[in-house]
This record gives C-alpha cells, structure tokens and sequence, in this order.
C-alpha cells in the first residue's frame, strides 16, 4: 500500500522532487499520512507503544487488529478519507493515534514528529503542495467508479492539458542551486527518520 500511494504522489504532482527543487509531500509526510489513516482503519495501534522516549516506552494496551479490507479498498479508502479531511483545523498524531485540533492556526496543516514531538512533520510543507495533494484527491475520487486502481496511481486521470497559447515555451525557471540545497536537505532529514520509523514498522506486523 505504501508503495502503491508512492507512485500515485509522484505520478500525480503530489510528491516533492529535491532534484528539481519542486516542493511537495516528502516520502516521510505521506509515511505519516498512511499510518494516521490505517490507525484509523485499526489496523497499525499508537506509535506510543513502540518508540523509546525519555520516560520509557508506555506499556500497551489490549490492540486488535479488526480490518479485512483489501489493499485496493485500503488505498481507495486513503483518497476518500483524506479528500474530506479539515486540514484547515485538524492535524494528525500517529504517537498517540488521534486526530488533534489546531488552536493557533499558524498553518494549513501540521503533525508532530513521532520520533520527537517538539517537531512538526509538515512544518515545511507549503500552501501550494497540500493544495496540488487536495486537487489530486479528489480528481482521484472522480474516478474510482469508473477507472481500474492501476490508472488512478499511473496518473492517467489528472490533467495534462497542453499549455496555454499565452504560456511561451521554454520559459520554466530553472531552480537556483541555493533552493536546490535547501530541498535536498530536507529530504535528507526526513530519509533519517522514515528509516527508523521503517523499523517500527517491521515490527508491528512481524508480530
């Protein structure tokens, strides 16, 4: 599933691409927005129970895993869920499993970093990307009646209309190495800690 979603936020404009300096979600981001969803689908328990912090790991209570939904219904499910979801007002916390509400209202979304909570996972996460994710969302949700799953992660229903007859051709800004360097390092970070994260992970369904 994760992979599946991977491929749709890169073939769909969602994902960030530090090469070409586009802003976007990181792979870290999406980790955050998929386990949110599957602790919802009571699929993946809190974070909480899982991560080492100052005070200890907390000791876990009674968890089932109670879904039997397919990957297909699990990522149809993903586009539904989030094309509806009040970033405006609510953020997600995976460490505790819950969905929190923004009292300052500072951004258009937020986050905190399971691996250190003082941290916002889309505290760099920009108006336009989440916008560009919305907009893929519910393009995706237009056709998931209609249209095999296969396409709906290929891209094969956004819009890819020529450009305009105002639009002069071979004007796209090339990206300055300074905002280069500033995405390349961000990615970095977020690689760091969806590796650790990657082995809590494996954990959780080894067991």
């Amino acid at each position: 599933m994760v992979m599946l979603l991977k491929h749709w936020a890169k073939n769909n404009g969602v994902a960030q691409n530090p090469m070409l300096a586009i802003s976007g979600f990181s792979s870290f981001q999406l980790l955050m927005l998929i386990i949110h969803y599957l602790q919802e689908r009571s699929i993946i328990p809190p974070l909480k129970y899982f991560l080492q912090t100052e005070e200890g790991t907390d000791s876990m209570d009674p968890f089932e895993k109670n879904n039997n939904e397919t990957i297909e219904e699990l990522v149809k499910g993903f586009f539904l869920y989030y094309v509806r979801f009040p970033f405006n007002f609510h953020g997600i916390d995976v460490y505790n499993s819950a969905v929190i509400q923004n009292n300052e209202h500072r951004r258009r979304s937020f986050a905190p970093n399971p691996l250190d909570r003082n941290k916002d996972v889309f505290a760099n996460l920009s108006k336009r990307a989440l916008e560009k994710f919305s907009q893929a969302l519910e393009i995706s949700c237009q056709y998931l009646n209609c249209r095999d799953l296969i396409h709906i992660i290929l891209g094969s229903t956004s819009d890819s209309s020529p450009p305009s007859k105002n639009q002069k051709r071979g004007t796209n800004k090339v990206p300055t190495e300074k905002k280069k360097k500033k995405v390349l390092n961000m990615s970095k970070v977020s690689i760091e800690d969806e590796k650790k994260l990657g082995f809590v992970l494996t954990s959780i369904f080894d067991e």
